[in-house]
């Protein structure tokens, strides 16, 4: 989407252009079991389904920073959908003490208090930067979906920040 101010018909400042990434998540509600720190919430948990990708440039606008915990967060589909893969945004910059989460989690739910594991997977923390992981489930079908990502937890020694939690920084949850 394009955007600019006109006045009078006359375009009055610069054009500015955001991406939208829609799925089956986008827009939907969503609850965190533990809230975002206060430094990193922007626009709390909806940040996670608002559709818009975290600027790698600008990890403080686009993305939810958790310091220590870990995130977990359930998305209300309302209503059984079927759904083959869910993609989470994360975010590595050692230098401010930001880490790749240990694992990935997807699980499902029909009743919102009994879910299943659908996949748990490794994520490598070779890179800096942010990157989409894309977790592979095959036919699922779930009104609920909890993505959980585990915090790095202690920052081990010859790392900055050693010694001291880890933040976490998330964005996009996309169903697909």
């Amino acid at each position: 989407v394009n955007f600019a101010y006109f006045r009078n018909g006359t375009k009055a400042g610069s054009t500015f252009t955001q991406q939208f990434v829609v799925s089956l998540s986008t827009g939907k509600k969503i609850k965190l079991k533990t809230e975002a720190n206060s430094q990193y919430r922007n626009s709390g948990a909806f940040t996670l389904v608002d559709g818009i990708n975290g600027d790698v440039h600008s990890y403080g606008r686009d993305w939810l920073g958790f310091w220590g915990p870990d995130l977990n967060a359930v998305i209300d589909l309302q209503r059984a959908t079927k759904f083959s893969a869910v993609t989470v945004g994360i975010f590595q910059n050692e230098g401010s003490w930001i880490y790749f989460p240990k694992h990935l989690e997807v699980l499902g739910s029909d009743d919102n208090v009994h879910f299943v594991t659908l996949k748990r997977v490794a994520v490598e923390d070779s890179s800096q930067g942010g990157k989409n992981v894309e977790i592979y489930l095959g036919s699922q079908s779930a009104r609920y979906v909890k993505v959980i990502a585990e915090n790095a937890g202690t920052i081990p020694s010859g790392k900055p920040g050693a010694g001291d939690k880890a933040w976490l920084f998330v964005d996009e949850i996309s169903i697909k």
